[in-house]
């Protein structure tokens, strides 16, 4: 039988985890002892290996003779969860195709459409694109973003009420767009009198969807993204964990989405003279790329676990 050896940060982990968890890992590490641990319920990593607590929580070590040699006892990484079936769908993927969605919209509206206008060849804000000849890509890349925030269900009740809001939002700001400033759109396959819902809501509640929108994805990136079981933000090394780095990330991207929503009500209220500056395109292009940022970040697409 091996005897059990345990680091520093394994055994400070141990001692502050929940008396349930604490259970749970003191039964893995015992269980470490058996033969037929190393062989069944490990997977193998440069020069150690990891057995899994349960859904949400693994164990590092590395065998040497006769000693186990306990690392880390960390939370699981999603790509972790997902090999052992602890999140249903890949998240990850789905996170990055979110985040993707959000950096193309800009790029994919502002790219020549077939109009003529004082904003420095841009529209007044990205809404307006909708009586363009880039309409419609606005209104598919809206609804699948809708689709795509609809289906993610994060890991709890709160987390899946915000992002459900916000896929409604979206839909919202898509068949209930702004008022057509316009005064013949020849280039858009939609009427001046608005969207599917136009003549019945009107351009005040598009305004409210968008600025709800952008509220329930900086709290989901603030709050939600940003969590974590991890007692040191820090390495062994003391270097920022990839996780606290994300964190950092996060943090930013939420506090600028609900920046530009703030900076968007007090251009509203004050109404100054910025000649043909588009400030409602810019900061809601800056918000945009601060959601699709923060959610490529959430699936790892930046400086991800498996890579530290």
């Amino acid at each position: 039988m091996h005897t059990i050896d345990l680091s520093n940060d394994a055994q400070k982990t141990i001692a502050e985890a929940p008396a349930k968890l604490q259970s749970e890992i003191n039964a893995a590490i015992a269980h470490l002892q058996t033969p037929i641990t190393g062989n069944k319920k490990t997977k193998n990593h440069p020069g150690s290996q990891t057995i899994q607590v349960d859904n949400f929580y693994s164990i590092d070590y590395l065998i040497n003779f006769d000693t186990i040699r306990v690392l880390n006892v960390r939370k699981k990484t999603d790509d972790e969860k997902e090999d052992s079936n602890g999140l249903v769908i890949s998240y990850m993927f789905l996170r990055k195709l979110i985040g993707i969605c959000g950096i193309l919209l800009p790029f994919a509206l502002a790219i020549a459409p077939e109009r003529v206008t004082g904003y420095y060849g841009l529209e007044a804000s990205i809404s307006d694109y909708y009586y363009t000849s880039r309409g419609d890509f606005l209104v598919v890349l809206l609804s699948i973003l809708g689709i795509f925030l609809f289906t993610y269900k994060g890991y709890e009740f709160k987390e899946k009420l915000l992002t459900r809001i916000a896929a409604l939002c979206a839909f919202g700001i898509a068949f209930v767009p702004t008022k057509a400033r316009c005064n013949d759109c020849l280039f858009s396959v939609h009427t001046n009198s608005g969207g599917v819902f136009g003549n019945i809501f009107g351009e005040g509640i598009h305004i409210i969807f968008a600025a709800v929108f952008f509220i329930c994805l900086g709290m989901i990136s603030i709050i939600y993204f940003s969590r974590t079981n991890a007692l040191s933000p820090t390495t062994s090394k003391n270097k920022l964990t990839r996780k606290s780095k994300r964190n950092i990330i996060y943090m930013i991207c939420g506090w600028v989405m609900l920046s530009c929503v703030a900076l968007l009500g007090i251009y509203f209220f004050i109404q100054p003279d910025l000649k043909n500056f588009p400030v409602i395109f810019v900061l809601e292009t800056i918000a945009i790329w601060a959601f699709g940022i923060s959610w490529l970040t959430k699936g790892e697409a930046l400086l991800p676990d498996k890579n530290e």
